[in-house]
């Protein structure tokens, strides 16, 4: 069994059994590495908000890869975890045992936890059951089954919206939302609209241009594109994407 997960920048990501191989756009493998994984958890490795993954292993453990292949946290709980999602700073875990794991995403320390409303049947299988975080609404969640989406608060399982729905499957669910509608879309090619509030949106502040400061950074360019055309690079990709930033940073200071 293979699952392939698509990167923030053009990376994806295949999965078997013990492996985890990383390529680039180009076809080129960036990285490789081996990982203990139960054959049923490959299809449920997730992408998170920061670009890296969250990867269900054996048992009740689980843990964080960079895109660059370093393994950034480690958790085992005391439930089997089951699927994953994030907002801009926080990873939310869900438990077999219905329990919502918070961590921030910066340091991987641990918040609180909520539970599921008990109208939603949880899954392990990701045809039946999806389970999503609404950024643009004070972070709620939202879950569904094949039945019904429930959509709740992320401060105390707040229930503030259940829609009945009829739908074949939910494998690869998607969704969009600006907080007062929500489109639900499914690979069997069905769409859902839903209207969630009647409040009114208000215009977003606008953010301060900040002055950007910076020197360039040498960088032998030469060496860098043979390890680029090589490949096996893992974590050396970051420090040259570092490089990079910082020699657009300093151009962007220079225009401004």
């Amino acid at each position: 069994a293979l699952n392939v997960i698509a990167g923030l920048d053009g990376r994806f990501f295949v999965f078997t059994e013990s492996c985890i191989f990383c390529y680039g756009s180009n076809g080129i493998c960036k990285w490789q590495g081996k990982i203990e994984m139960e054959s049923q958890s490959i299809q449920n490795a997730q992408l998170i908000s920061d670009g890296s993954l969250f990867v269900m292993q054996q048992g009740n453990k689980a843990c964080i890869i960079s895109p660059y292949s370093q393994i950034l946290k480690k958790f085992e709980f005391s439930a089997k975890p089951i699927r994953a999602c994030s907002s801009n700073s926080n990873l939310y875990i869900l438990l077999d045992n219905r329990t919502i794991k918070n961590f921030s995403l910066k340091d991987f320390s641990e918040k609180k936890q909520l539970s599921v409303p008990e109208e939603i049947q949880i899954s392990s299988n990701k045809d039946d059951f999806y389970f999503g975080i609404d950024k643009a609404n004070s972070n709620s969640f939202v879950v569904l089954d094949k039945k019904m989406l429930v959509y709740f608060s992320e401060i105390d399982s707040h229930v503030k919206k259940r829609v009945l729905i009829d739908v074949p499957s939910l494998k690869n669910a998607k969704f969009l939302t600006d907080g007062n509608f929500l489109l639900c879309a499914c690979e069997s090619w069905e769409a859902s609209f839903f209207k969630l509030f009647n409040t009114k949106k208000t215009a977003l502040a606008e953010t301060p241009k900040k002055a950007v400061q910076g020197k360039l950074s040498s960088v032998t360019i030469s060496s860098q594109k043979e390890l680029l055309k090589n490949g096996s690079y893992g974590a050396k990709e970051e420090e040259l994407l570092q490089a990079v930033y910082e020699i657009l940073e300093s151009y962007y200071a220079f225009l401004t």
